[in-house]
């Protein structure tokens, strides 16, 4: 007969992939009023008092693992599209429109190897947090527990994120786990709340920066 030597098979991997998109949209308007002397309501609701959004996302994304021996891998990419725009006013009437097109490409890859019943995790991602519609409108509401107002700031720009982590486990059994671990995060144009310019003692007023 003759001899057919076998045939070696390679696991090359799991390849995963998807679409995904979300609309959002909103309508918010808000009445103010206070007590004048007297016990008479009065309304002292302004032109920032009210906005409508909406934001449209859209994505891609792509996944790959495997293993090697010994070391387990996953790595992918996930690209987003938003249109994102707020319409508001401001004290005087004038229409203020806030516009954002937002582009990001964010890769991400996990690395495991394991050995026994003792495992090495490596991890690294690109990650975004972009603003709220209520954190760039022009609309003021009052924190109660603070005692202060608290505005929104137009010019509020995305935070680029930049994550890693590196983790050893062990097993001592199937029912125990003990981890020791580091990560790292950079931030970029961090959203952060501050007090505003115009703000007093008396007059507390915060916003986002």
């Amino acid at each position: 007969g003759v001899f057919v030597p076998p045939i070696k098979k390679y696991y090359l991997g799991k390849l995963k992939y998807g679409v995904y998109e979300m609309f959002r949209f909103r309508g918010f308007d808000a009445r103010v009023f206070r007590y004048q002397p007297g016990f008479i309501l009065d309304e002292i609701t302004n032109n920032t008092d009210g906005y409508n959004a909406y934001s449209n996302l859209t994505a891609a994304y792509g996944m790959y693992s495997g293993k090697i021996n010994k070391l387990s891998y996953s790595s992918g990419i996930r690209i987003e599209n938003q249109l994102f725009r707020v319409n508001t006013f401001d004290f005087g009437g004038m229409a203020q429109n806030i516009d954002r097109l937002y582009l990001d490409v964010l890769p991400s890859i996990n690395l495991v190897y394991g050995k026994g019943n003792k495992n090495i995790r490596l991890s690294a991602s690109r990650t975004v947090a972009r603003p709220e519609f209520r954190e760039v409108a022009n609309f003021a509401y009052y924190d109660f527990v603070r005692n202060a107002q608290v505005v929104g700031n137009p010019k509020l720009v995305k935070t680029n994120i930049i994550n890693a982590d590196l983790r050893y486990e062990v097993y001592p059994s199937k029912k125990e786990l003990i981890t020791v671990s580091g990560f790292y995060k950079h931030f970029t144009n961090p959203i952060e709340q501050i007090v505003d310019n115009g703000s007093v003692p008396s007059n507390l007023i915060l916003t986002l920066d």
